[in-house]
């Protein structure tokens, strides 16, 4: 699944939805954080009253960077794309071959803004990506930053967008948020369209996380179901 939105968009709430989902229903996840990306995701979610305590407590592999945030389980460096993806492969087949999880990816589009400099790096890192299309032991999200992506390599988000099983799009507008079901491998997904407003997810996922039972509103019905629709 590839998540696009923009650079003002709020993804710590697709984000913690997602791991709160997950943790309901039985799913372990492993997030790769990409050169420190998961640290503002947890600053803004808690500056925003929302429990950080669920990307305090889920396992994550960094890639390069410096901050930690969460279980780490590994690190690593991001200096050469040809050793980065020798380490993660074999990371991967490790973990893969023991458990199924969801592996959610953040920043991953800083990865194509480091290695603009070399075509082949960056589509190296592209069909890195596609190898693991179809692996049954794994589902994947991937949160990338369209606006980042498409200055540093306009090339790259057509490809991505063709290997995806799934593509939606998210749009702020003021205070509410689009979400837009741009492909689908599921026929009835296609062209699904939502809007919700951010203050009534913050206020679902703030209920969530205090254990409290959640007044539905027009976020938390969606919210809920979202994942496993498209999971």
């Amino acid at each position: 699944m590839l998540i696009e939105h923009n650079s003002l968009a709020f993804t710590p709430l697709a984000l913690c939805n997602l791991l709160n989902w997950s943790k309901k229903n039985g799913w372990e996840v492993i997030v790769v954080d990409v050169l420190d990306t998961l640290k503002p995701y947890r600053e803004h979610a808690e500056l925003s009253g929302i429990s950080a305590s669920v990307l305090d407590e889920v396992e994550v592999i960094k890639l390069g960077g410096r901050v930690e945030v969460g279980n780490v389980i590994e690190r690593i460096s991001v200096v050469e794309e040809s050793a980065m993806e020798k380490e993660l492969a074999r990371l991967f087949e490790d973990i893969y071959s023991k458990r199924n999880v969801i592996n959610a990816t953040v920043g991953i589009e800083k990865l194509f803004v480091l290695y603009s400099g070399s075509l082949k790096d960056v589509l190296s890192l592209v069909d890195f990506m596609v190898s693991f299309v179809g692996d049954k032991r794994r589902k994947s999200v991937f949160f990338l930053n369209v606006d980042m992506v498409e200055k540093a390599q306009p090339t790259v988000l057509p490809m991505l967008e063709e290997f995806a099983t799934t593509v939606i799009r998210t749009e702020k507008n003021k205070s509410f948020t689009k979400f837009e079901v741009l492909k689908s491998i599921n026929p009835e997904l296609e062209g699904f369209e939502e809007e919700i407003s951010v203050d009534d997810c913050i206020e679902f996922l703030k209920k969530l996380n205090e254990k409290a039972k959640a007044r539905t509103n027009p976020c938390s019905t969606f919210l809920s179901s979202l994942p496993a629709l498209f999971l």
